[in-house]
C-alpha cells in the first residue's frame, strides 16, 4: 500500500498554534501579560491622581487597564498567528506543497 500526502502552510500553521495552545508557558506567558499590564496602568494612575491631587490620571489608567483585558485576548491570538506565519514561511519553505509517499 503507498500513501501520497501533501502538507499546506495551513497545515504546518495549524500544527505550530495547536502546540502553542496547549503549551503551559505560552499560556502562562498570555494569562500574565492580559493580569499586570492593567495592574501596571492602575498603579501608575494612582500614582499620579495622588501626586497631583486630581482623580483624571486614575481614571483613565482604569479605562486603559480595563480595554488591554478585554481585548488581549484578540490582540494576542492575532500576534502568535502573525508569529506563526512567519516561522512556517521561514522554516518550512522546503516542506510546504511537496508530495510525500509512504
Amino acid at each position: 500500500m503507498k500513501i501520497k500526502y501533501q502538507l499546506s502552510k495551513s497545515d504546518f500553521l495549524e500544527h505550530q498554534l495547536y502546540g502553542s495552545s496547549k503549551s503551559e508557558s505560552h499560556n502562562r506567558k498570555r494569562r500574565n501579560n492580559r493580569i499586570i499590564v492593567p495592574i501596571i496602568f492602575l498603579v501608575y494612575g494612582y500614582y499620579l491622581s495622588y501626586k497631583r491631587g486630581n482623580y483624571v490620571g486614575i481614571i483613565l489608567s482604569a479605562v486603559w487597564g480595563t480595554l488591554w483585558f478585554l481585548f488581549y485576548p484578540k490582540y494576542s491570538k492575532w500576534r502568535y498567528k502573525r508569529h506563526f506565519e512567519n516561522h512556517v514561511a521561514e522554516n518550512y519553505k522546503n516542506r510546504i506543497d511537496k508530495t510525500v509517499d509512504m
